[in-house]
């Protein structure tokens, strides 16, 4: 399911599998006031231009597999003012 949603990102993180291979991962403040971490799956230079605790349209897609549900970013779209 895929879904475009105005939030705060309170941050961003640059994780290594056991493989060494990087992945990426943003924390986003939802409307219940709870952060959840996501991972991304768009571009870098988008990525690495995050500034923290600015609004964001962020394009989510809800995913689910054998292991449980997880919440992937996609995109941002534009920086929200």
């Amino acid at each position: 399911m895929l879904f475009t949603k105005e939030v705060i990102l309170t941050g961003t993180d640059v994780k290594e599998k056991k493989d060494k291979t990087p992945y990426y991962v943003i924390h986003a403040l939802m409307d219940n006031g709870q952060t959840c971490t996501c991972s991304y799956k768009g571009d870098i230079p988008t990525f690495n231009s995050i500034k923290s605790l600015e609004k964001y349209f962020v394009n989510f897609e809800f995913v689910t597999n054998q292991y449980g549900s997880r919440l992937d970013i996609l995109g941002i779209a534009q920086n929200a003012k």
